[in-house]
């Protein structure tokens, strides 16, 4: 018999992640596709209530090794507990799915989306989109020096390398390690929008991506050919840095939302692609010609006949 206190409505599933569930992609596999980090919140909330006794001492930090080593479906991060105000928050994921909550057993918290309560006291909030912004409003009014998110710190302006998005998200707990190590803020997630990234789920489930014109290559390539959306690639960088508690170095780290493009079709999409860019500490925008033209070539023969007139034969040949 599980004691489930007093639980608030799950978040229902979104399309994207409706998708995903239904085809057994999951956070697990390729934590970036979706804008949540939980795609089923229903069966998490389950999983946790299956394991809810042990949970019941996370008010006592010092029991958090412990409380860890006895979960059996779930993984607590002991490492990623950061405070607002008085309150203890921790990092909860399911072994099976990988989808991931915050876990906390404080009587007062700022109001999340989705957020049950159960017996004992404790608070599960849902790792949605909607809940990752106002987590960092709730945090950074707390505590103004946090480096929990990407932010624009002075101190990038002379270490901006970018670590590019195209390792996916296996290079986060790397770059993490190499900033801690040398203590050196950096760029730690760069990324192309929209050739590299999706700006737009809902677009990419419609099938209304297109292509990007892309003269590094001579051609185009489908908008976000990673198979990752902005959002969920920022959502999950900021989560693994979390649970690798990197947070607690105060070395502050960077997200560039890169290649941003002007003109033409991409001024029609102005907003989606600046909005999945929220966590964002600078934007650079994208002024190639090649990218305001209305023409989309996509036959081949077209298109090495315009490589051909645009493009030096002999830079190309070397």
């Amino acid at each position: 018999m599980i004691d489930e206190g007093q639980s608030g409505p799950a978040p229902g599933r979104t399309g994207i992640n409706g998708f995903l569930v239904e085809n057994g992609l999951l956070i697990k596999n390729n934590p970036a596709i979706s804008p949540d980090m939980a795609l089923d919140f229903t069966e998490l909330l389950w999983e946790i209530k299956f394991e809810l006794e042990p949970l019941k001492s996370l008010g006592d930090p010092s029991s958090v090794e412990r409380i860890a080593g006895e979960l059996r479906r779930l993984i607590l991060w002991p490492k990623s507990m950061f405070s607002i105000g008085p309150a203890l928050f921790f990092l909860i994921e399911s072994k099976s799915t990988g989808d991931c909550a915050l876990i906390t057993t404080a009587d007062s918290i700022p109001e999340f989306e989705g957020t049950n309560s159960l017996s004992g006291g404790i608070k599960v909030i849902p790792l949605v989109w909607a809940n990752c912004i106002r987590l960092k409003n709730a945090v950074l009014e707390a505590d103004p020096s946090s480096t929990i998110f990407p932010r624009a710190d002075e101190r990038l302006k002379k270490t901006s390398l970018g670590i590019g998005a195209r390792f996916t998200t296996l290079h986060w707990p790397a770059v993490a390690w190499a900033m801690q190590a040398l203590k050196l803020p950096l760029t730690a997630n760069q990324n192309s929008i929209p050739r590299e990234l999706v700006f737009d789920v809902d677009a990419l489930l419609e099938n209304r991506l297109a292509n990007v014109p892309f003269p590094f290559i001579g051609g185009s390539v489908p908008e976000g050919h990673q198979g990752q959306s902005v959002m969920g690639m920022s959502h999950a960088s900021i989560i693994t840095l979390l649970k690798h508690g990197f947070h607690r170095h105060k070395i502050p780290w960077g997200f560039n939302a890169d290649h941003q493009p002007i003109g033409g079709r991409f001024d029609a999409i102005e907003k989606e692609l600046v909005a999945g860019s929220v966590f964002a500490s600078y934007i650079t925008y994208d002024l190639s010609p090649e990218l305001s033209l209305h023409e989309l070539l996509d036959d081949e023969v077209m298109l090495e006949m315009a490589f051909v007139r645009r493009v030096d034969p002999g830079v190309f040949g070397s």
